[in-house]
């Protein structure tokens, strides 16, 4: 159910106390004219969200100055940025100047103060409606749900406040105040702090309620520091709306005579607004003062004309022309403002409208100006030329007007509008009568005029006498020309017939058609026998069938004697043929000669003859077919070796049947890579390998086999040499670098930059181009003591990096320069990685956490100051061999080959303690059964931290971070040396037997029992790194057998093996990826690039 109303009936602490008793959940609607548009959303009776357009445009910048929780620098720099509201609040969390939760305590006392704003309201529409369903245009959705508003305590205090502002006064919502001079007035005051801050966000647009929410202040606080800024003279109310106010209230009243007083004030206060004089205008128009009102309208066009807003002129001096419509100017006016917008169309009419009036009215100066104008615009609008000339002879121009005629003159000739023409010289000699050209001009137009008629006159005497011989002659011409055209289509026809006879091989088709055509011809002259010259033709016609048929009957004579003659040296040539022509050919033509002799009794002989080769011939080609179809079986059963030695022996003993044409080789081309892309003779071809192709005997293949990211196979084959190719495809290597020492730390890659760090103290920086695959050394750096191996990476913060070294030094580097900003000798030698965390209990101060190992039993962590490098604290820790150092604000996190993992407090190394069983406190320490190594992971879940951890007892550990419980183990099956890698919700861990394993945490943590994705052991490698995860692929570096080294890419859903890269030497360090380019390095000291599959 809902509601709704009006706050002049329903005080809004009714609203909340009706919402608050009933427990209902809906959006509250308010419409105000002061804060505008107002939407709250209840559940169960109480506030949960609010919105208003103050909360999308406050400045949170400016409200934190207040609190002193930024400085004035970093205002300076988001405003800057010219973002407000969520957005800028979004930006200040993640730049981790406060966090969620102070930005939901500053949120609710913002939205607080703005409810108490909507208490003091006392007009405005309300409306409730039941939901369930929060509607999408609340802002700040994730911060409201850390707010908590009760509504009876913002009613109790709004009332308190309401107390206040009687003994207090209050300020109006919508006032506006603006600044008295500059800065000086305000410094001669000796403004307070609260005071300063009130005055720099006045500035003659915020309104109060703008002020107060800019300010982050109470209401009645704001209203005390602008009532006293407002006693010292330092800020004012803004005079223009006062005034704007004042004078439109006037005008209410209907005196018009005070309120063009006002509007004049305006004017001269702020000359660049035309809009005050549109509204002294109107006021004018009400005083019935006319002239005055065009006046102030015609100066503000102008006004819109010089700004270049021609749309606004045009506006205003149309609305002039709705009062004074004897105005002409102004339709110059508009149409010189039309012609400004390129609209010549509108500008034209305007002109020539304004144009006939001028000329209607007398007003031929005026008129002139215009007809200069439009001939401007359109020098042939022959209309407007004649109104130009009227105007020169009322002006007394008569020179020109004569110059406009014989213009307008000519080019009536021009189009042979003589009469038009006529008129126009006319009107020159009316004006001047002994204008002789004018005079020469009608004279030479009459005579134009004269021959046409006389041309008329001949033609239609002409046309008489020929209508006269069509009546008498046409009939007999007529008749005679019919007959003639159907004897020309008969003779068409017999043409036809004609071209049969020329090509006929038989005397007896001669004779019928040629009888034919006769009898046609015979038939047209007994119909039309009185038609002379058609029967004349048809006797010419007929000699010419005649002739043809004799040439005919002499051909057939001397073909028969010829044709014997043929038959029997055709028969001697066929028998004689070859043995090394084609069988096939020689059967074919065999058939063919016997089909045709068959019948003759004389060539018997001969038929008997054929018969005895043909039986020959077709022995040798069955002897082949059987080779053939060997030929098929073996291809289906894949072999391809003798296929093609089958099709050899075709070629070789029955080269001449049909079968040794038809022979092809064959070729099974297969890959390593079944995905790869395979072209035959430079073309791709669209099927999967492996792949069977077949070629002509005479033909050469090229073969090659590609694949992105791989050399190409290329292979040229012929004759059937090689019946199967079987291709194997080798990673293709981009580009290498040789640092000449093996590597065991990984590397690392920021901004484009490749930073190496090797076993002999050698560190270096490479320019790496991922656009053309090469790089260039920018630095390289060889620490200068003894045994200064780097055996773990460092760590990368800003322009520095940190690497500990067996030689007990710590270094930090420039990454720009290549050179230490400086070293620190400690106890004891670091061959683990360091981390590096901002310690919140310092101030958010830098802190590098590392451990190194001082004697053959014990070792050391230490906490150091990242910027100078000084000890911070140090801890003694019982062991020889550690896990990379783990860190964040608050606790440093270390495992030892003592089977445990310390825990201490990262800022003064004290380790964090629980209380045991015996109600004492003891160092909290998570156990195992082996040895930690490798790499440790923090997992956060439902608010509770856990920590991973691989062991050599051939287990994963996850632990509770608040008590030191395992929560789950799963048992690999080896152990695990180069610890685990988490992202997202998933691990991943290489045991040193070659396995890797992929578990799901989340559902492990939930079930307090390791829930394993897949685990895979890979026989070809064993002590593998520990895993990177890129996509949807991990790449894992590893020992290879025979001192060899190998990279697997694994597909992360299911441990499918996609890919591997073979090293000349052993890889101890993680590969990495990073633009879709694999680094790799190896213990030869060279670092291999490939590129990333897809």
């Amino acid at each position: 159910m809902g509601f709704h109303g009006n706050l002049k009936t329903m005080h809004l602490g009714d609203v909340f106390q009706n919402i608050l008793q009933n427990r209902s959940a809906g959006n509250l609607k308010i419409q105000t004219k002061e804060l505008g548009l107002v939407n709250m959303f209840f559940m169960e009776g109480e506030l949960i969200l609010f919105h208003t357009k103050n909360l999308e445009d406050i400045q949170w910048s400016r409200v934190l100055l207040s609190k002193n929780e930024m400085t004035a620098e970093e205002v300076e720099l988001i405003e800057s940025q010219g973002i407000r509201g969520e957005e800028e609040l979004s930006g200040i969390i993640s730049s981790q100047i406060i966090n969620d939760d102070q930005a939901a305590v500053h949120l609710q006392q913002i939205v607080e103060e703005e409810i108490y704003e909507l208490f003091y309201l006392t007009d405005g529409e309300f409306s409730f409606e039941s939901a369930n369903e929060i509607p999408a245009h609340y802002q700040y959705a994730e911060l409201f749900k850390k707010t908590m508003f009760q509504s009876n305590s913002l009613m109790m205090e709004a009332a308190r406040r309401s107390d206040e502002q009687d003994e207090d006064g209050d300020v109006s919502s919508n006032e506006i105040y603006s600044q008295c001079g500059d800065k000086a007035v305000a410094n001669k005051a000796n403004l307070t702090e609260d005071e300063w801050r009130i005055y720099d966000l006045v500035d003659g647009i915020r309104n109060f309620s703008e002020i107060l929410r800019d300010s982050g202040s109470k209401r009645h606080d704001v209203i005390i520091v602008i009532k006293h800024l407002v006693e010292l003279k330092v800020i004012k109310t803004s005079e223009t709306k006062d005034l704007l106010d004042k004078a439109s209230h006037l005008s209410s009243m209907q005196e018009y005579d005070a309120a063009a007083k006002i509007y004049r004030r305006l004017i001269d206060i702020e000359k660049a607004v035309p809009t005050h004089r549109e509204l002294l205008a109107e006021t004018f128009l009400k005083l019935q003062q006319k002239d005055n009102a065009v006046m102030q309208l015609e100066i503000m066009a102008n006004e819109y004309t010089q700004r270049k807003d021609f749309k606004k002129a045009i506006a205003g001096f149309n609305r002039i022309m709705e009062i004074d419509n004897t105005k002409l100017v102004v339709h110059e006016l508009i149409a010189n403002n039309y012609l400004e917008m390129g609209r010549k169309k509108d500008a034209v009419t305007e002109y020539k409208h304004v144009l006939q009036l001028y000329v209607d009215s007398g007003v031929f100066e005026k008129a002139k100006s215009i007809c200069t104008r439009l001939l401007d615009i359109d020098p042939n609008d022959m209309k407007v030329m004649e109104l130009m000339a009227k105007t020169c002879v009322n002006r007394g121009e008569r020179e020109q007007a004569v110059e406009l005629w014989l213009k307008m003159g000519e080019t009536y000739v021009s189009r042979e509008e003589y009469e038009e023409a006529a008129d126009i010289f006319r009107k020159i000699i009316k004006l001047e009568p002994t204008h002789e050209h004018a005079k020469g001009m009608i004279n030479e137009l009459m005579i134009r005029m004269g021959k046409a008629r006389t041309r008329q006159k001949l033609s239609v005497i002409i046309l008489s006498l020929i209508l006269v011989l069509v009546i008498i002659f046409g009939p007999i011409a007529y008749l005679e020309f019919e007959s003639y055209k159907e004897l020309l289509k008969l003779k068409e026809s017999n043409s036809s017939i004609l071209d049969s006879i020329e090509a006929s091989s038989s005397k007896k088709d001669v004779d019928a058609k040629v009888d034919q055509i006769v009898n046609r011809y015979k038939a047209f002259k007994v119909k039309h026998k009185w038609r002379f010259y058609s029967n004349y033709k048809v006797g010419s016609f007929l000699i010419v069938a005649e002739e043809l048929q004799e040439s005919k009957l002499s051909e057939f004579r001397g073909k028969k004697e010829e044709d014997k003659k043929a038959l029997e040296v055709e028969f001697k040539n066929l028998m004689d043929r070859s043995p090394n022509e084609k069988v096939i050919s020689i059967l074919q033509e065999l058939k063919k000669f016997k089909a045709r002799i068959i019948n003759d009794p004389e060539s018997k002989v001969r038929v008997e003859l054929i018969d005895g080769r043909i039986k020959y011939f077709n022995d040798i080609e069955s002897k082949a077919k059987k080779k053939s179809e060997e030929i098929v079986e073996l291809l289906k059963e894949n072999k391809i070796n003798e296929a093609n030695e089958n099709g050899k022996a075709i070629l070789s003993d029955y080269a001449l049947t049909s079968y040794a044409e038809k022979v092809q080789f064959h070729v099974l081309i297969a890959s390593t890579e079944n995905d790869s892309k395979l072209s035959i003779n430079k073309k791709i071809i669209s099927r999967s390998l492996p792949f069977i192709h077949s070629y002509a005997v005479n033909e050469k293949v090229s073969i090659s086999i590609s694949k992105d990211g791989y050399y190409d196979f290329n292979l040229e084959i012929s004759k059937g040499n090689i019946g199967e190719v079987d291709a194997e495809l080798k990673r293709k290597i981009l580009w290498t670098y040789d640092i000449k020492n093996p590597i065991s730390a990984s590397p690392w890659v920021k901004d484009d930059f490749l930073y190496l760090f090797s076993r002999n103290g050698k560190l270096v920086s490479l320019s790496v181009d991922f656009k053309n695959d090469s790089s260039k050394e920018v630095w390289s750096y060889k620490m200068k003591y003894p045994s200064s191996d780097v055996l773990s990476m460092g760590c990368f913060d800003d322009d520095a990096i940190y690497v500990g070294s067996v030689d007990k030094r710590i270094y930090k580097f420039s990454i720009s320069a290549g050179r230490p900003h400086w070293e620190k000798k400690f106890n004891g030698s670091f061959r683990s990685g360091i981390s590096i965390s901002k310690v919140s209990l310092k101030q958010n101060q830098k802190m590098l956490f590392a451990v190194s190992q001082t004697s053959l039993k014990s070792g050391e962590i230490l906490g150091i100051i990242a910027k100078t490098g000084e000890k911070a604290w140090t801890r003694g820790v019982e062991g020889t061999t550690f896990t990379n150092i783990l860190s964040d604000s608050s606790f440093v996190f270390l495992g030892t080959d003592r089977n445990r993992i310390h825990i201490l407090r990262a800022a003064t190394g004290s380790p964090v303690k629980i209380t045991n069983n015996e109600n004492k406190s003891v160092p909290l320490l998570f156990k195992g059964l082996g040895k930690f190594k490798g790499d440790l992971a923090i997992f956060e879940m439902d608010s509770k931290k856990y920590l991973l951890a691989g062991c050599e007892d051939q287990n994963i550990y996850c632990f509770d971070i608040k008590n030191g419980k395992t929560i789950w183990n799963f048992p690999t099956s080896s152990p695990n040396d180069s610890g685990i890698f988490v992202i997202n919700n998933t691990l991943y861990c290489s045991s040193r037997g070659g396995t890797i394993t992929s578990v799901d945490i989340k559902k492990s943590i939930k079930n307090k029992k390791a829930k394993v994705n897949w685990s895979t052991k890979f026989k070809e490698i064993k002590e593998p790194t520990s895993v990177f995860v890129r996509k949807n692929m991990l790449y894992v570096g590893a020992k290879s057998f025979g001192g060899r080294g190998k990279v697997l890419a694994i597909r992360s859903n299911d441990g499918a093996l996609k890919w591997t890269f073979d090293a000349p030497k052993s890889i101890s360090s993680r590969p990495i990826v990073v633009n879709d380019r694999i680094f790799i390095c190896c213990d030869d000291g060279i670092v291999y690039v490939l590129k990333v599959l897809k």
